[in-house]
């Protein structure tokens, strides 16, 4: 949502508006994950193994972005939200509320991991989101975890991967740290 706000309602550009929501992403990481982790809806060693998918993949979406001009990458965005907004619309799985046995930590389990990591730090990287929005769907509908287990997990996942975004993409000057902007937020 901070995105088209910053883009639409304050005219900033598409780089800027995602390497600024991806700053917004990692402070609001620590306070979510310090909150999940303390009610023990944290699992900790899938945010290990996805955390190390994400560092790479963080770095890709930073390159990435680099490398895309400004339009397209707004028009890239434009469809990944219009993606969630259709997979929300007819999203029939069912929501465990209670956490039942997670995959053993084994070779499959590790390296699905590592993709959703993969694909979190590409994704949040690339289009400035937060990577709940990947890695809880995937934990619920392909590991069993429980919504908050999910979220938990999420955020402590999302934490490292996006400062090390973020500081890849505010070390070019995407990141608009103004108070003009601020102050109209």
């Amino acid at each position: 949502i901070v995105i088209p706000i910053l883009v639409l309602g304050l005219h900033m550009a598409q780089k800027r508006a995602q390497a600024t929501s991806l700053v917004m992403v990692a402070l609001a990481a620590v306070s979510g994950a310090i909150a999940y982790s303390m009610a023990s809806r944290v699992a900790w060693p899938p945010v290990l193994v996805m955390v190390v998918g994400g560092f790479a993949g963080a770095f890709v979406g930073s390159s990435l972005v680099k490398r895309i001009p400004e339009r397209p990458l707004q028009m890239l965005f434009g469809a990944f939200i219009i993606v969630v907004a259709v997979r929300l619309l007819f999203d029939h799985t069912p929501h465990v509320d209670s956490m039942h046995a997670l995959p053993a930590m084994s070779v499959v389990p590790i390296m699905a991991y590592l993709a959703t990591g993969l694909a979190m730090g590409v994704l949040s990287s690339l289009l400035g989101i937060g990577g709940g929005i990947i890695v809880i769907p995937i934990l619920v509908t392909l590991f069993g975890y429980s919504q908050q287990l999910a979220a938990g997990t999420s955020l402590a996942v999302m934490l490292p991967i996006a400062l090390v975004g973020a500081y890849r993409q505010t070390k070019p000057g995407y990141t608009d740290r103004s108070e003009e902007h601020t102050s109209e937020l």
